[in-house]
């Protein structure tokens, strides 16, 4: 691996604030094998839309690599490491990703978003959006190039989620339907 994934290896350990901000490192062998999948970056443009400690892009070089952030402190720790980024503090799910690539489209997209609800849901391009990976994985997409590349690391539903997405009334639960 290289300094830059070895760093970020360091900085994966949990914490009280990440566990409570509900933060998930993606594991660096997964990291690399998303970047694997890519291929090359040289000359292209990059963006991770909640770039976290930096995994997902540890090993780009090259390219003009552009990513988002909520959390200041992994912000700032993610800024020691690539000076060179473009790299700004803010929601995912409301940041206007391409003014990180002068108002024009990515060539790739690299996330593993947080996952979960999202309360209300929201209506994207006809499509209720109920999970936040979701919104923020559509988002991102909105922002790639046609031609473009996106590998995303989401969650899928389980079939305790779908049930919760279900609602009963009472009287319907007391006579046993």
């Amino acid at each position: 691996y290289s300094s830059a994934a070895s760093d970020v290896y360091k900085r994966q350990a949990r914490t009280s604030e990440s566990v409570a901000l509900q933060q998930y490192s993606t594991p660096l062998p997964l990291s690399v094998a998303v970047q694997q999948i890519v291929g090359g970056f040289k000359g292209r443009s990059v963006l991770e839309p909640t770039i976290g400690n930096g995994s997902l892009v540890c090993t780009v070089k090259d390219a003009a690599l552009a990513g988002v952030e909520l959390d200041a402190r992994r912000l700032d720790a993610i800024r020691r490491d690539r000076s060179e980024a473009n790299l700004q503090h803010g929601d995912a799910t409301s940041f206007d990703f391409r003014s990180l690539n002068g108002g024009g489209d990515f060539d790739v997209v690299l996330s593993n978003p947080p996952f979960g609800g999202l309360q209300p849901p929201r209506m994207m391009s006809g499509l209720k959006v109920s999970r936040v990976d979701h919104l923020i994985m559509i988002r991102s997409l909105q922002a790639r190039a046609d031609d473009g590349v996106g590998v995303y690391i989401i969650g899928a539903d389980s079939y305790l989620d779908s049930l919760s997405l279900i609602h009963i009334s009472e009287p319907t639960r007391r006579r046993g339907i």
